[in-house]
């Protein structure tokens, strides 16, 4: 991404997030291209308030409408989810900790502008069958398939990824560094 598309993308995010509304000068290209990295990023609610608060054509954010009312439509579903795997670990009891977009979402003006494509729930290892069976019988998830450091799971339309740890693997030339934290 170039520098001048990276800050009109940071422009067009904080107007959307209440924080200042510039002026901006967007070509079609430049709304073409916000529109593709909005939806790679997973940020299109954000995106298209953004655009709306600064008074952009009408025309360019009929583009925007149907994908943003898809990701709103997702952001309720995964609400609703997380609400009913809150109340079946409490059931059991596991301590959790929620990641990522489920407690991100509070800190944006509207919960629907932070989009997320699955909830993140941090379990302790030992608790870890206790989460699923609750996840299973209470929330009404079915198990997908379990990886090194989480179980995932799905009901209709939502993903869950119940965490054993937080893993992080990255390469600095040639040599790959492994961050875990266990709760």
């Amino acid at each position: 991404m170039d520098s001048e598309l990276r800050d009109k993308l940071f422009t067009v995010i904080r107007s959307g997030m209440g924080l200042d509304t510039p002026s901006i000068d967007l070509s079609r290209g430049d709304s073409d291209e916000l529109m593709k990295l909005a939806r790679k990023q997973s940020i299109l609610p954000i995106v298209y308030q953004g655009l709306s608060n600064l008074k952009i054509s009408n025309e360019w954010l009929d583009v925007y409408e149907k994908p943003r009312m898809k990701a709103v439509f997702q952001v309720i579903q995964q609400q609703d989810a997380l609400k009913r795997v809150i109340a079946a670990l409490e059931s059991v009891p596991v301590q959790y900790i929620l990641l990522k977009g489920a407690v991100l979402r509070n800190l944006y003006p509207r919960t629907d502008l932070r989009t997320s494509c699955d909830i993140d729930v941090l379990v302790r290892e030992e608790d870890i069958e206790k989460a699923v069976c609750a996840a299973e019988q209470k929330a009404g998830f079915k198990l997908l398939g379990r990886n090194y450091h989480d179980i995932s799971m799905i009901d209709t339309h939502v993903h869950l990824e119940l965490h054993l740890s937080i893993f992080q693997a990255f390469s600095i030339s040639k040599k790959t560094w492994r961050i875990s934290i266990n709760y």
